[in-house]
């Protein structure tokens, strides 16, 4: 509802919403920031350069809806997470986390049914 990322949706936007839900499970910390599955896991990452802290993640299905592969996730996931230098100044500071997750999808019609017979 806050997310300055994106534009306020429009009462005309409604009927058109779909939600999805990710209940996040099975994290596991990995070694190699590439040790993880395309479609299978998302990744969350953390480091710290000259005294700032990054931090992003992914969930499992952004990779393969964007069609890259696990460097250019990598790539777009340092990115997101604020940092824009080298990758070489800290790939070996990256600490990474690998997760499942099990999504729920509802429709603007269905949550209003859901919500009509509460």
């Amino acid at each position: 509802m806050k997310d300055d990322r994106f534009t306020p949706i429009s009462l005309k936007e409604l009927k058109n919403l779909h939600v999805g839900v990710s209940l996040l499970t099975n994290f596991e910390h990995v070694n190699d920031p590439l040790d993880w599955l395309i479609g299978k896991h998302g990744i969350e990452i953390d480091f710290e350069h000259k005294n700032k802290k990054y931090g992003a993640t992914f969930l499992p299905e952004v990779a393969e809806e964007q069609g890259w592969d696990q460097k250019e996730t990598l790539i777009y996931l340092i990115e997101k997470a604020g940092y824009y230098g080298k990758i070489e100044l800290i790939i070996e500071k990256i600490k990474t986390k690998r997760y499942q997750s099990i999504k729920v999808h509802l429709s603007y019609d269905e949550y209003l049914k859901m919500i009509n017979n509460i």
